[in-house]
């Protein structure tokens, strides 16, 4: 009996010990966190966010004897989406610029474009509440080079600025969170420029 009662009693001071050495860690390590966040200085006076993806892509395509037809092709493309947001008090302005040219070679057309894109998206907004905002939107849509209707190449049927497509609107937005905005408006106003006839 005294066995048992030793063993038990070894058994709840090895507990004991342990649980007391584990809140000192959790002591030691909250007073680690504390200094260390008071010397992190965060920068208030930045309201920019900017951010954005960019890359290359390469794809090529051979066929041989393959019955369902089809060409080799061997294609390249470049894009850019970025974000430059600025967030103070009420006022909230979000511009976006996407980016994207692509050539493709087949045996047929040889070299082509397959994608050519020059985006830009601002919105300036005043805040109502805490989701609701009074905004004007401008946007400007246009191309890098010169489009023909293939496989005709000697006539072009777009260039750089022509056309060109630019919005400019009056509305409200609804953004709840930064991944997300819908902008109604009951009033705008496009824009066609065409500097090459």
């Amino acid at each position: 009996m005294k066995n048992k009662f030793l063993v038990l009693l070894i058994l709840i001071t090895g507990f004991s010990a342990r649980n007391i050495q584990a809140q000192q860690h959790e002591v030691i390590a909250k007073n680690a966190a504390d200094k260390l966040q008071k010397t992190i200085v965060v920068d208030t006076t930045s309201h920019w966010k900017l951010s954005g993806i960019t890359g290359v892509n390469f794809s090529q395509a051979a066929l041989v004897n393959w019955v369902a037809g089809g060409e080799n092709s061997i294609a390249t493309n470049f894009y850019l989406n970025g974000s430059l947001d600025y967030a103070k008090g009420p006022w909230a302005w979000d511009n976006d610029l996407i980016l994207e040219y692509g050539i493709i070679y087949s045996d047929e057309y040889n070299w082509r474009k397959n994608a050519d894109k020059i985006s830009f998206t601002s919105k300036l907004g005043y805040q109502i509440n805490k989701k609701w905002y009074y905004s004007l939107l401008f946007d400007f849509n246009t191309q890098f080079d010169k489009g023909y209707n293939y496989p005709n190449t000697t006539d072009r049927i777009s260039n750089f600025m022509a056309p060109a497509y630019s919005n400019i609107a009056l509305g409200i937005n609804y953004k709840p969170n930064d991944n997300f905005s819908f902008f109604f408006s009951p009033t705008s106003a496009r824009f066609t420029f065409v500097l090459d006839d």
